[in-house]
């Protein structure tokens, strides 16, 4: 199949690329850095000049991955500028089309998630931080667009890591210094190793049942466990003093303001700190039981695989 992805540059866009290739799909890509093969460069708020190389290029499959991260220098408004409206615009491009669209949406959109009771695709929508709400706008836009003809689905990850990921990289180059960390410890993060959320993405090409899943791991770790696999692969300390988060949450505001007037990003911000503070646990049944999609790494062996590349290539 002629399949496009946008944000083919980043972390899970170059994953996806490489594992359509080795399925004999004919790939392009979007993004705004050069990518090797057919690929087009372009700011993903510019429509019209995507919906073109659709045009020309006979695209029957749209990943749709391009997104400004929470911690993007340029603020809210560019967040749900990239996030929303390009997402709307161009969902709304392809009504009618035929065109498969799926988009990579996010846990996040679920927000704060109660203790010991994993959120489903039907449960409520809770987004708290800018990133969160432009991907939960952006959801609802497709919903209504398959309304008018869209042929969509939207993906939700849960804490995606693995080879070549910049996000997981900063963190665990903090964690191998030994510092303190802050929260409680007892809130839980949902892991997804990169090879299985694109194999789980593959799965999605097809028309299927349903029109949203989850997609994480089947390992569910408070902070305090996640920190001590992580720091075992790292070969670090694992036990670790945690701190009151309010200081630095308190912190993290006028920082994330100051940073942002220099368009560069804040050490600390809003959406780092929630990783230590926020509770993530997600159900992928639907995923599972429709797809059948079947995650195939541990954490503890996707860590080794990880932190080994990024010793390999010494980016420690």
């Amino acid at each position: 199949m002629r399949i496009l992805v946008t944000g083919a540059s980043g972390f899970i866009g170059s994953h996806l690329i490489h594992s359509l290739k080795s399925r004999d799909h004919e790939v392009f890509g979007v993004s705004r850095k050069p990518v090797e093969g057919n690929h087009l460069s372009a700011d993903i708020r510019d429509t019209k000049k995507i919906i073109e190389y659709i045009d020309d290029n006979k695209i029957e499959v749209v990943f749709h991955l391009a997104a400004a991260l929470g911690s993007h220098p340029g603020g809210k408004d560019y967040i749900f500028d990239v996030n929303f409206q390009a997402t709307k615009r161009l969902a709304s491009s392809l009504a009618n089309s035929g065109i498969r669209f799926i988009f990579f949406s996010s846990t996040g959109v679920l927000g704060n998630v109660p203790m010991g009771k994993p959120s489903d695709e039907n449960s409520p929508l809770r987004p708290e931080s800018p990133y969160e709400r432009s991907k939960a706008l952006a959801e609802a836009s497709i919903l209504e667009a398959i309304k008018k003809g869209l042929n969509a689905c939207i993906i939700r990850p849960g804490w995606v890591y693995g080879p070549g990921d910049r996000r997981t990289f900063k963190l665990f180059k903090f964690l191998r210094k030994n510092t303190p960390l802050f929260g409680s410890g007892r809130n839980h993060q949902h892991p997804v190793y990169i090879e299985d959320l694109v194999n789980g993405a593959m799965l999605l090409i097809k028309e299927t049942p349903s029109s949203i899943y989850n997609l994480s791991g089947d390992e569910i770790f408070s902070l305090r466990d996640f920190v001590n696999l992580a720091c075992r692969a790292l070969k670090c300390r694992g036990k670790r003093i945690f701190l009151p988060v309010f200081p630095v949450l308190f912190a993290s505001y006028p920082l994330s303001f100051l940073f942002n007037l220099t368009g560069r990003e804040s050490p600390i911000t809003p959406a780092k700190v929630s990783f230590f503070v926020k509770n993530r646990e997600y159900s992928c049944e639907r995923a599972k039981r429709e797809l059948g999609f079947k995650p195939r790494f541990s954490f503890e062996k996707g860590m080794e695989i990880t932190v080994n590349w990024y010793e390999k290539y010494r980016w420690f």
